[in-house]
């Protein structure tokens, strides 16, 4: 490869390697493995640029390729998305905030997260790629290679869903209270 498409591919990864990691982050919810992909996703960006035809923008491209290493990860790995409750702990505790705080917040995030994690698999990345990663519908039917009607119908059903199962975290934690 040429120098000037190494400066591209590192212009690139400064541009996107956050929103990629983020999204495979949510997909794996472990951040050694995460940081794995994302390395494993931009060294196959590297082999294809060449193939990008420009015809999605290129972080649409870019996430597709994280999508196929993320899920040739949990193939081979078959493992169940958990959240870590110590990180979590952990980062609130450097926001200062006291202890029933620290309790109610970790346990409204631990709920969503296994809320999400209870989603099947097309609501679960749909709703990382729009409410996550931010992506546009357009952006999101291209990595999924969806209709964007279909993105916004499964968003909506997922939507719905999540506040379904996030309904019945709630109801467990309170009974754990009780």
């Amino acid at each position: 490869m040429s120098d000037h498409t190494q400066i591209k591919i590192t212009e690139i990864y400064q541009i996107q390697s956050d929103n990629v990691f983020k999204y495979i982050y949510y997909m794996v919810r472990d951040q050694h493995v995460a940081e794995d992909l994302t390395q494993e996703t931009f060294i196959n960006v590297y082999k294809s640029i060449n193939e990008f035809r420009h015809d999605s923008n290129i972080l649409t491209w870019i996430l597709k390729i994280a999508r196929n290493v993320t899920f040739d990860y949990l193939k081979k790995k078959r493992i169940k998305n958990l959240i870590d409750i110590d990180r979590l702990v952990n980062s609130l505790k450097n926001e200062q905030e006291t202890l029933n705080e620290l309790l109610i917040q970790s346990e409204d995030v631990r709920n969503l997260y296994q809320s999400l994690n209870a989603l099947k698999k097309d609501y679960k990345e749909v709703l990382i790629l729009r409410k996550i990663n931010e992506c546009s519908i357009k952006e999101t039917a291209n990595v999924l290679n969806w209709t964007e009607d279909k993105v916004k119908s499964m968003t909506s059903r997922a939507l719905i869903q999540l506040r379904k199962e996030y309904k019945k975290g709630e109801e467990k934690i309170n009974e754990s209270f009780r």
